[in-house]
């Protein structure tokens, strides 16, 4: 729905892909609002999934769910990874991406390619708040950071390039982490978007410099 009638009319405006972020980032603004006058800001606890409440790795104790994570993460990446390269359908997606007009010229629905992208798009968005309740709970703004590192994380890896986006969230993940145990927890969103301000500076185009096609 919010593909049909919010993104596809600023696509056929001719809108800028700036207006069509900003318009997504408005539209979360006024559903989390509308969420909160309905159930409330509370953050909720959500049933473990396991029994076990952790699993002791090396001396850490770790949430099983956290394994949970990074498994259904694996199996997502290699999945999207062979739809996009090995079957006809992702092949049109990535072509409507990189030049909807030549796309469309030779047959390809770009109107329905574009719908199905954002339907994966919420699906995955979905799935991933579904694996991170147990582990941090369930709040309106539980996707807030984790979507803003995302977002470094694909800039930081070459914004567009799926292998880009992995690259740049492991080494996210690895920074804040060892930030987080050596130095001290409060520096651990500080050093996300610091790596974020020196690879706009000097890597523009990301670790993979992603190409930019012009539509």
């Amino acid at each position: 729905m919010i593909e049909r009638f919010l993104i596809r009319v600023l696509l056929n405006k001719k809108a800028s892909p700036i207006y069509v972020v900003l318009s997504t980032i408005a539209l979360s603004i006024v559903l989390m609002n509308t969420a909160q006058q309905i159930w409330g800001s509370l953050t909720l606890q959500f049933p473990s999934i396991f029994s076990v409440v952790t699993v002791d790795v090396l001396g850490s104790a770790i949430q099983p769910e956290s394994f949970l994570v990074m498994a259904v993460g694996l199996i997502s990446m290699v999945t999207i990874h062979i739809f996009m390269t090995k079957m006809k359908f992702g092949t049109s997606m990535r072509a409507a991406a990189m030049n909807p007009l030549a796309a469309s010229c030779v047959g390809i629905n770009v109107g329905r390619t574009t719908g199905i992208t954002w339907a994966m798009a919420a699906a995955l968005a979905g799935l991933a708040g579904i694996l991170l309740g147990p582990v941090q709970g369930v709040s309106l703004g539980m996707g807030t950071m984790i979507g803003l590192k995302g977002f470094a994380a694909a800039v930081i890896g070459g914004y567009g390039n799926m292998y880009g986006a992995i690259l740049g969230g492991l080494i996210i993940g690895f920074c804040e982490t060892f930030v987080a145990a050596y130095v001290t927890s409060s520096y651990k969103d500080f050093i996300v978007f610091f790596i974020l301000i020196l690879v706009m500076i000097f890597m523009p185009r990301g670790i993979f410099k992603a190409k930019v096609y012009d539509r």
